[in-house]
């Protein structure tokens, strides 16, 4: 992407994102049970159409454009003004329950994704957004995703279709008007997520090290049409605040402007890396996190500070980075990026950095930015503007700007990076230290106790490649197996499942014939099935723009997916993870698994009839010891003792129970020094005031209060956390 003049901005291009990934609170749309019910008005005024987009034209104007402000652009906006009030069917049902349905297409294309202008839900109201044929399905959105803007941006859906379903029981409510529909025109998921960087980019697995600092790396949608980067940010009062550093020319309009309400309208997307280093397999994009405002700006020299909307989720497993604000640092210097939408790639700098100037239109004032002037390991490409700088500590020191058009494996130039020590005192400095005493900052955890991705892989393991007539071993066959399994053990007593990764040679949602995932209890076979549930994720993938209605690939396929489970469950120290599938299913299901030579190590597991065997000696297609690709999202040793809703708010607590009936128990990993806990309304009026004042493992306290939405503040001796509870 070119600016003015010699200089390049170097911006996320097109990422491919998946859908199954906002912060939603569980349930389903109610489509199936409103067939035969009376709508307001009729079943024609469920559609609208957008008018017809000339992608040729806009595609052509965009080569045409010698410069670009903001985000690279995937989409194209069409500003509407739909709602309850003036558009889509409304049906009543017999227990008073109002259901709104808007359906909306526009024609060719490859996803569309939906800014809702006004956003407020009371009570037990859901939204859903949903494809037609219910294969991606965004929501429960509900109360909890009420923000200060009053505005909710949602993740792309595959296709030119996408449902809206906003259901509201007897005694709730809900203000809500779509203010744009973003048509996306270049194919947000048709470029594959490896492969498309430049041949002397460096994959990160394959260097090691900086495992944290790759766990803050951000990725977002602006506005629903263009891409930009970020990390999240510590400060020094550890308090788990989901600050986002970047650059502001990423909320830039296309004359240069900053426009604030850009923030408001993003979606950011976490843990976008490949897994195992295994060449061939796109990275997990199903975790995000929607809406933002700003914290701080300084567009003089590009200085941007967000502050997500939500805490991302324990089983995001995110990393707030440390930072230094001084000038004074050791090379050799990094950046983790994804150059041309490919996966996480390591850019390193082994001489010093100097400070210097980004010329833009004269925009940024001189002297305000670190330039590295030859990367002695990868480069950068248009792909990452406001990914962070880090230094030998792993501290940031800023965000990318922009650099020399000139770079390229064979002819690299120079990056430049707005400097942090240069914006500290415009203002920053008051946010990430409030104290105002400190130089540097320690990164931290999200959470006290944070979730890990179990897995059997070792790096001695190969995964094993299909042969073209070799039957599947975890998955449909010959044999009619329908029932596999494989073993974690986690060596302490109780733990906390959130979600599954899982990697398929084949594999996609039917509804009349669904995956189901299986997490049993056991020791050296599976015994008990202690949850089920159907996967049900993204399903359409299209490789070409002439196959888009025709060529439907299988959207799990060599995929490192993540399905986040409804309700997250409490398991033993050794607990089996599997699938059960539906023989009488047209379409193949098969989980990857790996090669391994020593036979003691198998993990995986097949069920015949009723009894559980091992694969190895055993299985009749593969009798070798095995993995299977299953890695699941755990807590380990969090002493819960019962099936608990996500904590999203919490870094030292374990788990509350939330929604809230009568009682609200708060648990902790360990004793904690709790001083007092504060019981505030939405509208931020106190309700209670309880000194503590003593080490606790558990708090618990009856809640007495209206249904509706309520902040728990609890101050503990070394920092203040802020928790949302839902009372019933």
């Amino acid at each position: 992407m070119r600016l003015c003049k010699s200089l390049i901005l170097l911006l996320l291009s097109f990422l491919p994102l998946a859908l199954n990934a906002q912060i939603s609170h569980g349930g389903s749309p109610m489509s199936e049970q409103l067939a035969g019910v009376n709508a307001l008005r009729s079943g024609s005024d469920e559609w609208v159409r957008m008018p017809r987009l000339d992608t040729t034209l806009l595609l052509a104007q965009e080569g045409e454009r010698t410069v670009r402000c903001g985000g690279e652009r995937f989409a194209y906006a069409f500003p509407v003004d739909l709602s309850p009030e003036n558009s889509g069917a409304i049906y009543h049902m017999a227990d008073g329950t109002a259901v709104w349905r808007l359906h909306i297409v526009s024609e060719g294309a490859y996803s569309l994704n939906i800014i809702f202008g006004e956003y407020e839900l009371k009570g037990e109201a859901q939204l859903f957004l949903y494809a037609p044929d219910r294969s991606a399905i965004l929501g429960s959105f509900t109360a909890e995703n009420n923000s200060p803007s009053g505005v909710l941006a949602t993740a792309p859906i595959d296709g030119d279709e996408v449902v809206v379903e906003l259901i509201i029981p007897k005694g709730s409510d809900a203000k809500l008007k779509i203010e744009s529909v973003n048509h996306d025109y270049r194919g947000l998921r048709k470029t594959p997520s490896y492969g498309t960087a430049a041949a002397c980019q460096v994959d990160y697995c394959e260097v090691g090290g900086h495992e944290l600092q790759a766990r803050s790396s951000v990725v977002y949608i602006v506005e629903g049409v263009e891409y930009c980067s970020g990390n999240m940010i510590n400060n020094t009062r550890n308090d788990g605040t989901p600050y986002l550093i970047t650059s502001s020319h990423c909320l830039f309009d296309r004359n240069d402007n900053f426009v604030e309400s850009k923030a408001a309208k993003s979606v950011f997307f976490f843990n976008y890396a490949k897994p195992h280093c295994l060449d061939g397999v796109r990275a997990s994009t199903e975790m995000s996190v929607a809406g933002s405002e700003v914290a701080f700006k300084l567009v003089s020299s590009d200085a941007l500070l967000l502050k997500l909307s939500d805490r991302p989720p324990l089983d995001y497993e995110v990393y707030y980075a440390g930072w230094n604000m001084t000038k004074s640092f050791e090379a050799p210097f990094y950046d983790l990026h994804h150059p041309n939408s490919d996966v996480l790639k390591i850019s390193v700098e082994e001489d010093n950095i100097t400070l210097g100037s980004f010329d833009y239109n004269g925009l940024f004032k001189a002297n305000k930015h670190w330039v590295v002037k030859n990367w002695e390991m990868g480069i950068m490409e248009g792909g990452s503007s406001g990914s962070a700088l880090f230094d030998a500590q792993g501290y940031i020191l800023g965000s990318l700007s922009g650099g020399a058009i000139e770079e390229s494996c064979n002819k690299p130039g120079y990056d430049t990076y707005w400097a942090l020590s240069e914006a500290w005192s415009e203002g920053i400095g008051r946010i990430l230290d409030p104290e105002g005493k400190a130089t540097t900052c320690e990164g931290m955890e999200a959470n006290a106790v944070p979730c890990q991705r179990l897995t059997n892989w070792r790096s001695e393991d190969l995964l094993h490649e299909m042969s073209e007539y070799e039957e599947y071993a975890a998955g449909h066959n010959q044999a009619n197996l329908d029932e596999y399994a494989e073993r974690f053990r986690t060596g302490k007593e109780k733990s906390v499942l959130y979600g599954i990764h899982f990697l398929a040679y084949k594999g996609y949602y039917e509804e009349q014939h669904p995956v189901l995932l299986r997490v049993y209890s056991g020791d050296t076979l599976p015994k008990e099935v202690i949850l089920e549930e159907p996967i049900q994720m993204v399903t359409n993938e299209y490789k070409t723009r002439s196959g888009f209605q025709t060529s439907p690939v299988n959207n799990w396929e060599m995929r490192d997916n993540y399905y986040r489970l409804s309700q997250p469950i409490v398991v033993d120290s050794t607990f089996f993870i599997g699938v059960k599938l539906d023989n009488e299913s047209e379409k193949y299901f098969a989980l990857c698994h790996t090669d391994i030579s020593d036979m003691r190590l198998n993990t995986a597991y097949f069920k015949n009839d009723t009894q559980w065997y091992p694969f190895e000696g055993e299985h009749p297609y593969y009798p070798y010891a095995t993995s299977l690709f299953i890695e699941p999202e755990v807590q380990v040793g969090c002493a819960v003792v019962k099936t608990v809703d996500y904590v999203t708010d919490a870094s030292s607590v374990c788990w509350v129970n939330n929604p809230v009936t009568e009682s609200v128990r708060v648990q902790f990993p360990t004793n904690t020094k709790l001083i007092s806990y504060e019981i505030y309304s939405i509208g931020g009026e106190r309700m209670a005031h309880v000194e503590v004042g003593k080490d606790l493992s558990q708090l618990e306290f009856e809640m007495a209060y209206p249904a509706g939405l309520y902040i728990l503040r609890l101050v503990f001796d070394s920092h203040v956390e802020s928790l949302k509870l839902l009372k019933r």
